[in-house]
Parts: C-alpha cells; structure tokens; sequence
C-alpha cells in the first residue's frame, strides 16, 4: 500500500484524488488530497492510519478543507462564507480501503452523508526514464541546441537517465505534509539561528525561497531543479563527471 496513489473519484461529487501513504512501524500513516472539478467545492485534505498487514481494512479519515485564498489548511468557519451557502464540509469520514489486482480501491461515506468511490494506480517505481537518450560531442550539442527555441523549453540536467522525480520521493517518502510539518520546522529553527536572512514561512515567496536553500544545499526535497538555459542544466550534467 505505501507510496503515491492518483486518479479520479465519483460519489457526491466529481474530481480529482491522490493518497500518499507512508510506512511508519506497524502501520501506514495516509494523506488524501481531495480536487473536486466543480469550481464552487472546496479542496480538501483527508488523514487517516491504516494496519500495514491488512489488504482490506475500515479507517476513520479526519478532514480539512483548504483555504483557496492562501492554499492553507483551515477550519470550515473560516472560509464557508466564500461559498454557496448549500455547500457543507464533511469533518470526518468511514472509509474502505482494499487493495485488488495492484489498484487501490477506495469507498467513504462522510458524517454528512457525502460518499466517494475511486480506483487509484500507483505510479511505476522503476527510477529510468521512458524517453531515450542521444550520444553527442560537445559541438554536436552546440549545434542542436541551437535550433531549438529556448523561450518554448525549460532544461533539466542529471547524469543519469533518471524518469522525472524529486530526491525527495527517490528516498521513499511520500507524505509532503510531515515534511513540510517536521522537516522544514527542525530545519528552520536550526537554520535561523546561523542565516543572515530570517525566512517568514507564512509568506510563500519566502517559504519556497527557503525550499530552494534546502534544496541548493543537498537536503531531499519535493522540488525538481530546471532552467531556461540548456548550458545551465549541461553544467550540473556533467560538473560531477569531470572530477
């Protein structure tokens, strides 16, 4: 069960689902996110456990809606005037897991009476790249690069032919919300007393801005680097190569 589950959801309403479960000591520790299509429908975030040697199992999921103004979690008095006032917020939720033929098979019933049902796949583990690779010499990549328009692309360079994923998700993990919780807090605290710079994490420039310097520095976060330059991404290619 553990690891990044996606796909679509239909019951109450329609959308968009992604569970990722974590593996912590005898049980699995799950976050939902929950995209209604319907624009006029709140985002929510659903917590549960769930016993990691039961491939059937009944859980009780906490949920949280998410403030649209800020992209937060919130409380529903908080931000139920921003929509209609026959939409409700479920606080909690009885949901059947079960996995059958490697798909992850979901069934809730909200105590507000709202049902969901999906289906979800879990993304192939395997760390390769489908798009296949070309040998060129330098001049060769020179003169290909050239040809192409660099406002249309953004470049990514990596040593090996790795599919596109974060260091983050490489090592195993895959709740963003315990990162987020406990890593950037314990790096935070620690970090603030030797920057320069205090970082406030309520304010999203600043908070990526602090997920870079994570990132710049080699902790495993959920960013993947990019640039518009191709000699940019060329360097960090073939910069360890050369040593």
């Amino acid at each position: 069960m553990k690891g990044q589950w996606i796909g679509t959801y239909q019951g109450s309403a329609e959308g968009k689902l992604m569970v990722n479960i974590d593996e912590i000591d005898d049980r699995f520790e799950c976050v939902a996110y929950v995209n209604p299509s319907e624009r006029g429908l709140p985002i929510s975030v659903a917590y549960f456990s769930a016993d990691n040697k039961k491939s059937k199992q009944k859980v009780r999921a906490y949920v949280n809606p998410v403030d649209p103004r800020t992209g937060y979690q919130c409380k529903w008095e908080d931000i139920k005037e921003l929509y209609d006032e026959r939409v409700l917020h479920s606080e909690a939720a009885d949901v059947t897991l079960n996995i059958i033929d490697n798909k992850l098979n979901i069934d809730a019933v909200s105590n507000i009476g709202g049902t969901l049902s999906s289906v979800l796949i879990k993304p192939s583990e395997e760390d390769t790249s489908k798009i296949l690779g070309r040998e060129m010499s330098w001049t060769e990549f020179k003169s290909h690069i050239s040809t192409i328009s660099k406002s249309r692309y953004l470049f990514r360079g990596q040593k090996e032919p790795w599919r596109l994923r974060t260091s983050f998700h490489r090592r195993g993990r895959y709740r963003i919300s315990q990162f987020t919780r406990k890593d950037v807090t314990q790096l935070h605290n620690r970090l603030s007393a030797i920057t320069d710079h205090y970082f406030d994490l309520s304010v999203p420039e600043q908070n990526g801005s602090f997920f870079n310097l994570l990132q710049h520095h080699g902790y495993p976060t959920p960013l993947l680097d990019w640039s518009y330059s191709p000699y940019a991404a060329a360097f960090f290619c073939l910069s360890r190569l050369a040593h």
